[in-house]
């Protein structure tokens, strides 16, 4: 039973509710942020040079995912993202899948993100005994903002996210004072050889990974056929110069060995250029460090919400979870749901693995459904685009039954991927030229990707063991 007649209901948020150009920026950039706040030191496991090669792939290929998103957002203006494209391409059992690599990618990495915050306060003095009721507040705190809807909570997002730039821009313009060609030189080897490689290269979407998540603000936008597209690539380029920044300008500045061992390695980035000895520069840097992992967290929680509504708004979970609240359309129940999901399995991880290892652990098991995710959605793309192709067949199909009937055929299955559904074609804003032979490379790159989480998880259970 396909959901052929499934209609969002994207389309009743009031105007005024509606968010602009700079906040659709401000929450992709702030969703991604959090990787050059932790996560992205492992990818120097194998040396300076594999970081680099690590950082173009993850850059090349984000570009080719963005343009995929874009055409797709731009053909389906609903507020499901990934998970309605695939839904609407290749059907609801795919679709269940996407939403399942979806929610575990979001909800695992703000859970990381809620570690990380209190791992950087705690460099700031705050006693370890603090650390739950600090993600009992976390959670609490930004479940009511999602709750209160995305306008109400926009500018301080927007002034967030501006000062969290400020203070990396800062950062990178002392590093330069401190860059020593020694430091690059002695991080320039590859002892752990191409295993290193691969277990690092993963770390390379870190920098990266939650802007891709914009199109499930359609729904507040005001004019999505502009807003999300140029979103998307806005992000896109702040992400990849903060990337190549932090990578040149943190190891210059302080060291690949240094960084690869700490737990906060933008702290001890930050200590290293400033010379943070004096306890009262270091507790204000973690404070500022910690404002850029609050906007991380925030924006993984308007996320999860949003795409939680979607998927039990298409029927495939309870439909009390797609309950949009009346005006702000704030999916509050949804909301509420995945926030209590996430704070329990963070305190639950921490007090069986300690809070080191339960912070890796969310890390390294939210890349995994993030690449099958990103797999599925740019099959979803060449599914619509092969069926475009062999459209003329199908139009015939109320004069030559046979057709639909004859199951040697289908790529696709007709009875879903029909007109109503495909929706119209992309708007004379998406002139480029996106040949599909991108979307090819992308899977090639995707395959990369799974090979580093294989043989990542092999170190793993070697360190646990």
């Amino acid at each position: 039973n396909y959901p052929t007649n499934y209609q969002s209901n994207h389309l009743t948020t009031s105007d005024n509710e509606k968010i602009g150009s700079l906040t659709i920026w401000s929450i992709g950039v702030g969703a991604a942020l959090g990787g050059s706040f932790f996560g992205w030191q492992f990818i120097l496991y194998g040396g300076l040079v594999y970081a680099m090669i690590a950082v173009v792939i993850a850059a090349g290929f984000y570009w080719l995912y963005a343009a995929t998103l874009t055409e797709l957002s731009a053909r389906y203006k609903t507020s499901g993202g990934s998970f309605d494209f695939v839904n609407r391409a290749m059907g609801p059992r795919f679709a269940s899948l996407m939403a399942i690599l979806s929610l575990l990618k979001l909800i695992l990495g703000n859970a990381a993100n809620g570690l990380s915050i209190s791992s950087y306060l705690k460099q700031a003095g705050m006693p370890s005994k603090a650390q739950v009721p600090c993600w009992i507040i976390l959670y609490a705190v930004f479940t009511l903002l999602d709750c209160l809807g995305v306008k109400q909570s926009a500018n301080a997002q927007i002034s967030a996210t501006m000062l969290c730039m400020v203070i990396l821009l800062i950062y990178f313009g002392c590093s330069l004072f401190e860059f020593r060609w020694s430091n690059i030189t002695s991080s320039l080897g590859v002892s752990s050889g191409l295993f290193g490689f691969f277990e690092g290269l993963v770390f390379g979407i870190a920098f990266f990974d939650g802007f891709e998540d914009v199109p499930l603000l359609v729904s507040y936008t005001k004019d999505p056929d502009r807003q999300i597209p140029q979103g998307l690539f806005r992000c896109y380029v702040t992400v990849a110069s903060i990337s190549g920044c932090m990578i040149l300008l943190g190891v210059g500045s302080s060291g690949s060995n240094n960084l690869l061992i700490s737990e906060a390695p933008l702290m001890y980035a930050f200590e290293k250029v400033f010379k943070g000895d004096d306890s009262f520069l270091s507790d204000f840097m973690a404070y500022l460090i910690v404002l850029g992992l609050i906007v991380n967290f925030f924006a993984f929680t308007l996320f999860i919400s949003q795409q939680l509504q979607a998927v039990a708004e298409a029927g495939h979970l309870p439909p009390q979870l797609a309950y949009r609240q009346a005006g702000t359309q704030a999916p509050v129940v949804a909301s509420i749901v995945a926030s209590s999901f996430g704070l329990f399995i963070c305190i639950t991880y921490y007090w069986i693995f300690g809070e080191s290892l339960a912070q890796n652990m969310f890390i390294t098991a939210s890349l995994l459904p993030a690449v099958l995710g990103y797999a599925l959605v740019v099959q979803a793309l060449i599914t619509v685009r092969k069926y475009e192709d062999s459209k003329s067949l199908f139009s015939d199909a109320d004069e030559s039954s046979s057709l639909i009937e004859d199951k040697n055929k289908p790529v696709v299955d007709i009875k879903y991927m029909n007109e109503k559904i495909l929706g119209e074609d992309p708007p004379k804003a998406l002139r480029f030229p996106y040949p599909l032979i991108l979307c090819r490379i992308s899977q090639m790159i995707l395959l990369l990707y799974v090979i580093s989480l294989i043989t990542l998880g092999i170190y793993l259970s070697d360190y646990m063991w």
